[in-house]
């Protein structure tokens, strides 16, 4: 009895250290990235999930905007063109330019979910370490 409440403690550590770590994590993404925020919508965006398994737990970043993995996995150099106009329409300079395509320079792998994502690990583990003290000295 009393080792069945101890290990009910024990998973209720791991649970409470996963979803602090989670949140952790998610801060970590949207204070600490490389890249240049303009609307802060991406930063915004992402959210994690904890995900309990039998003998574990998984904390999963995810960021739906569509935009996210260029920004987090890098994109090459590629053309631009408009999908429903005949010509794009941005401002440079103060002014609306217009073109039927741009060519985009691409741009580097900023690895904000994957940084955000180490970081969270090393916040569950050391949450987790507390956690486990506070149970042991209840037993």
């Amino acid at each position: 009895q009393k080792h069945a409440k101890t290990l009910g403690r024990f998973r209720v550590a791991v649970e409470q250290a996963a979803s602090e770590a989670s949140g952790d994590a998610v801060t970590y993404s949207q204070e600490k990235h490389e890249y240049k925020s303009r609307t802060g919508a991406l930063e915004n965006a992402t959210f994690g999930r904890v995900i309990m398994l039998r003998r574990s737990a998984r904390v999963v970043l995810k960021n739906p905007r569509k935009y996210a993995a260029a920004i987090n996995d890098g994109a090459r150099p590629h053309v631009i063109k408009p999908r429903r106009a005949k010509l794009l329409r941005f401002l440079s300079g103060g002014r609306f330019v217009f073109a039927r395509s741009v060519n985009h320079p691409g741009n580097r792998a900023y690895r904000f979910l994957y940084n955000a994502t180490r970081h969270g690990f090393r916040m569950f583990r050391k949450r987790l370490e507390q956690q486990l003290e506070a149970v042991a000295r209840k037993f």
